[in-house]
Parts: structure tokens; sequence; C-alpha cells
């Protein structure tokens, strides 16, 4: 499939309820990324970027202090 860069992105996704769970870019990309709602136990998981906030709600401001990015960083 074709991400919002224009590159190949890839989504891996539960074989019984069809629930994405992680994505990954090309595969020269070593980077993943993790729907926290898949996880056991989302409390331990942390955000540190916010990506793709160009597509949000005007309302949808984070209250959190780290780095945004309207696209995909890198």
């Amino acid at each position: 499939m074709t991400g919002g860069s224009g590159m190949e992105t890839v989504r891996y996704a539960c074989e019984i309820c069809s629930s994405q769970i992680f994505g990954s870019g090309p595969p020269e990309d070593d980077r993943w990324t993790v729907y926290a709602g898949t996880l056991d136990e989302p409390s331990c998981f942390k955000p540190d970027i916010a990506v793709m906030t160009r597509c949000r709600a005007d309302w949808d401001h984070l209250a959190w202090d780290f780095a945004e990015h309207d696209g995909m960083p890198g």
C-alpha cells in the first residue's frame, strides 16, 4: 500500500479479527508503528512523538510536551 508520503507502507493485522496491530514503512526503514490499543497493558505505553498531526481535528491538541510532526518524520 502507499502511505501519505507516497512511499510504500505495510500494515500487519490480526488473522482472527483483522484489527491493525503494527505497521512499517519500506523494507529498509527500521521504524515500526505499534498501535497502543493492541497492547495487553496500554498504560505501560509512554508516547514521545506525535505524527500525522495535520489530519487531526481543530480541538485535538496534545497536553504533553513532545515533538509533533505534520506527517511522518524523516
